[in-house]
């Protein structure tokens, strides 16, 4: 079973890399475990979100819209509130981590 990596290791990029690593890693964690498809990180929530709870997807579409707005919005250049990006990142890893020991997804 692949492990999230430790949340604390990941605070010490840059915002973007930070953003980004957490996008990416949540994009292909939602293809590979849950199926999920679609272009972006809102669409694979939205193709598995009779798979996961309310407040995981709530979680997970707060993340991609900080993505999106960081990477297409030309006056955003730094996360508004790093400290809270991570922790609902470290929110996300453990309710993520819980469902793939469980083998089974969250209702």
């Amino acid at each position: 079973m692949e492990r999230f990596r430790d949340w604390k290791r990941e605070a010490f990029g840059s915002d973007y890399d930070i953003v980004v690593h957490y996008s990416k890693h949540y994009e292909h964690f939602l293809e590979e475990k849950l199926g999920a498809t679609g272009e972006g990180l809102h669409q694979k929530i939205t193709s598995v979100q009779n798979k996961i709870d309310v407040k995981t997807i709530k979680k997970l579409r707060y993340i991609a819209t900080i993505r999106n707005k960081l990477i297409h919005d030309k006056n955003c250049t730094k996360l508004d509130d790093r400290k809270t990006f991570l922790q609902t990142c470290k929110e996300v890893n453990q309710l993520l981590d819980a469902q793939t020991k469980k083998g089974c997804t969250i209702q």
